[in-house]
C-alpha cells in the first residue's frame, strides 16, 4: 500500500487527515510515523478528553469503530482505553497487532515535531478554557505551539482566541454561511470546510477577506485539481499526497 501522488502547478498545503488513515488505522502513532515519512504539510487529529483528565486521540465519543470494543471515551481512564488493541487497517474484525493503540496527545505532538510537520490538531470535546489552556501549555513545553493550528467548533475556538489572540485556528464546518462568515471575520479564524459544499466563489470571497480555506476530504485526483484551480490553501485527504 502506498499513497497517492498528486500534482498541480498551484499545489495547495496537503494535510495528512488523522495521519495516513489509507495505510495504518487512522489517529494512531503508526498512521502518524507514515504521514510523518512523506511530504505532507502537517498532520491531523483528534483530541478527546478521558474521565480521568487526559488526552487521547480518537474521532468517534467511542472507540467501537476502531476498536469493534465499544468504550465511550469520556467515562473511561486513559489507561483502561490504551488497553484497548484496535483494528487492522482497513476495518475489520483483525487486531492481531500490539502496535495499534489510542495515541496520546502528548505523542501525535512529539511525532509532528520529529518528522517537522505542521499539527492540525480538532478538539472533539466541549473543551472549557483551563482544558484549552492545559492543552497548549502542554505543547508549549515541547516547544511546538507555534507549529499547531487548532480546529473545531465555534465556542471552543472563541474560548481559544481569549487565552491565545495569536493562535492559528479554523473554524469547521460543513459549508459556509453568512454567520460562519462573521464570525471568521470577528474572531480572525480561518475555514475547514467540506469540499462538497464549496464554490470558487466562496474561496475567492474568504481569500479577499484574508481567510485561508482547507477542504476535507478529497480522496480523488480529479477533485484535488478542481480545488487546487481554485486556489485553495490546503486539502486534508486520507490517500492524496
Amino acid at each position: 500500500m502506498n499513497t497517492i501522488k498528486f500534482e498541480a502547478e498551484n499545489k495547495p498545503l496537503m494535510v495528512a487527515h488523522r495521519g495516513s488513515c489509507s495505510l495504518e488505522t487512522e489517529n494512531t502513532v503508526a498512521a502518524f510515523v507514515a504521514a510523518g515519512n512523506r511530504s505532507y504539510h502537517a498532520i491531523e487529529c483528534d483530541v478527546m478528553k478521558t474521565a480521568d483528565g487526559k488526552y487521547i486521540v480518537c474521532h468517534n465519543k467511542d472507540t467501537a469503530y476502531v476498536a469493534g470494543d465499544k468504550l465511550v471515551i469520556a467515562e473511561s481512564s486513559f489507561d483502561t482505553l490504551r488497553g484497548l488493541k484496535l483494528l487492522n487497517v482497513p476495518q475489520t474484525k483483525v487486531k492481531d497487532r500490539n502496535d495499534l493503540r489510542l495515541a496520546s496527545m502528548e505523542e501525535y505532538v512529539m511525532i509532528c515535531k520529529n518528522y517537522e510537520k505542521h499539527a492540525f490538531l480538532e478538539i472533539k470535546f466541549s473543551a472549557t478554557e483551563d482544558d484549552l489552556r492545559e492543552i497548549c501549555e502542554t505543547i508549549r513545553s515541547y516547544d511546538y505551539l507555534e507549529h499547531v493550528t487548532f480546529l473545531g467548533n465555534t465556542p471552543e475556538l472563541i474560548k481559544l482566541r481569549s487565552l491565545y489572540p495569536e493562535q492559528s485556528a479554523q473554524l469547521l464546518a460543513w459549508e459556509l454561511t453568512d454567520e460562519f462568515l462573521d464570525t471568521m471575520l470577528k474572531y480572525r479564524l480561518d475555514f475547514g470546510v467540506c469540499h462538497k459544499k464549496l464554490t470558487k466563489e466562496q474561496v475567492d470571497l474568504m481569500h479577499s477577506k484574508g481567510i485561508k480555506v482547507n477542504v476535507w476530504v478529497v480522496n480523488d485526483v480529479e477533485t484535488a485539481a478542481k480545488l487546487a484551480d481554485w486556489g485553495v490553501d490546503f486539502i486534508s485527504s486520507n490517500i492524496l499526497e
